[in-house]
């Protein structure tokens, strides 16, 4: 399967160099009652910009990418950080979430990136949040290029073609061109109880303006 994100409005993501086997088994290790696994994998569900911001259950998809690599598309507004941080800290492994948004396209669009390696973390995002805001944390990656961060225009200091070239000198894509097999593939679920348990997803925001 291929996915040019330079097609797309929105995409969320997390890009691991971990095989595929190996990070389901850490999942399935931890297993619990209110967790469930699924051979049934559905990517086009997870290209549309309705992200949940509190769904019930929580789920992510996993593609193989390579032999050591694969992918995991959240289907939740923040990426379902923790979950990315559980496998990037318990198993030790590099990886990138990415949160790339087409800032002509998306209302309050929030770019942002978050590249973790041998316990060094580096983020730096560019947000709308009705005036725009830029961070970044933590020793520069190798494949930035910090020139872009003192543009004068804040939105442009990190957006999405920067990103797309980010993921491109990553090996991610090629030229903006995702490429991942539905081999092995998977997704996670995590159910979730309590007060507001029962409202599958209430908080659910659109991304993109219509």
């Amino acid at each position: 399967m291929k996915i040019d994100i330079n097609n797309l409005d929105a995409l969320l993501f997390t890009f691991f160099w971990k095989d595929i086997k190996s990070i389901k088994s850490f999942l399935e290790n931890g297993q619990s009652e209110n967790t469930v696994f699924s051979d049934d994998v559905d990517i086009t569900s997870l290209l549309n910009l309705e992200y949940a911001y509190n769904p019930n259950p929580l789920r992510a998809t996993f593609f193989k990418v390579t032999e050591n690599t694969c992918i995991m598309f959240p289907k939740l507004q923040d990426g379902w950080r923790s979950l990315s941080r559980q496998i990037t800290q318990n198993m030790k492994a590099t990886s990138c979430y990415m949160r790339i948004m087409d800032d002509k396209k998306i209302l309050l669009p929030s770019n942002y990136f978050t590249y973790s390696n041998s316990g060094n973390e580096r983020t730096v995002y560019a947000s709308d949040e009705y005036r725009w805001v830029f961070a970044n944390v933590g020793e520069p990656a190798f494949f930035e290029n910090e020139d872009y961060y003192k543009n004068r225009m804040v939105k442009k200091r990190l957006n999405k073609n920067i990103l797309i070239e980010y993921c491109d000198k990553l090996k991610i894509t090629n030229s903006g061109v995702l490429e991942f097999s539905d081999e092995c593939a998977f997704s996670y679920e995590s159910y979730w109880e309590g007060e507001f348990a029962d409202s599958k997803g209430t908080g659910s925001t659109l991304l993109a303006m219509k």
